[in-house]
This record gives structure tokens, C-alpha cells and sequence, in this order.
């Protein structure tokens, strides 16, 4: 954060004024709607979910989209928006519930045919 912090004051970066905008909502010296909440990481999610969608579309396309997760994951980390773990569990209940709906959409398959 310290490292961050340093890059904000010689450049203006978008996440160190959400950052700032959502403490003074937390604290409540700015009256907006909002909050902190980071557990599980939606950006995470949502890219796992590109990726497996990717995957089924083509395995090449699927690799472009792991490398966009990954990148999503170390990103979200690196510039402070979520710890390791708000990802891996975004992730992980992301890819169950892509899973649980494959399966389900096949039993129903099964059973219409």
C-alpha cells in the first residue's frame, strides 16, 4: 500500500481515489450509498467465468482467457483491492456453480430426450 500510495502522489490512479472515495463513505464523512465489501472478489468471479466460457468455445481462446484471469487475480492483489484468499474463493465458488448448472442442464437434457 505504501508503494501505491507513491505512485498516487506523482500519478493520479483510478484505484487510489476509489480507495479514498469508499473510506470517507466507510467513515462517514461523505453521505453516498456504498461500502466496502470484497469477499468473495466479483473480479475474480467473473473472470473465471470468461475463462470456462472461453474453454468451452475453444481451447486456444480458453488459454488467452486463463492469462486474463490470472492477470485479474495478481492485479486485484497488487493494486490492494482484494487479498489472495477474496479471489480464491471467488473463483472457486464461480467454477462450482459453472459446474453444478453444466450438470444440471445435462440431467434436464437427458430428461427431455
Amino acid at each position: 500500500m505504501r508503494y501505491l500510495d507513491e505512485v498516487a502522489a506523482a500519478y493520479p490512479l483510478s484505484s487510489a481515489l476509489a480507495k479514498n472515495l469508499l473510506w470517507q463513505v466507510y467513515i462517514g464523512n461523505v453521505d453516498l450509498p456504498g461500502g466496502i465489501s470484497a469477499m468473495p472478489s466479483m473480479h475474480n468471479a467473473q473472470a473465471a467465468l470468461f475463462a470456462a466460457v472461453a474453454y468451452s468455445i475453444n481451447r486456444r481462446f480458453g488459454h488467452v482467457m486463463l492469462a486474463y484471469a490470472v492477470l485479474i487475480f495478481l492485479g486485484s492483489i497488487h493494486l490492494g483491492w482484494h487479498y489472495a484468499v477474496d479471489g480464491i474463493v471467488g473463483v472457486t465458488v464461480a467454477l462450482a456453480i459453472w459446474l453444478c448448472c453444466g450438470k444440471l442442464g445435462q440431467e434436464r437434457t437427458v430428461a427431455l430426450s
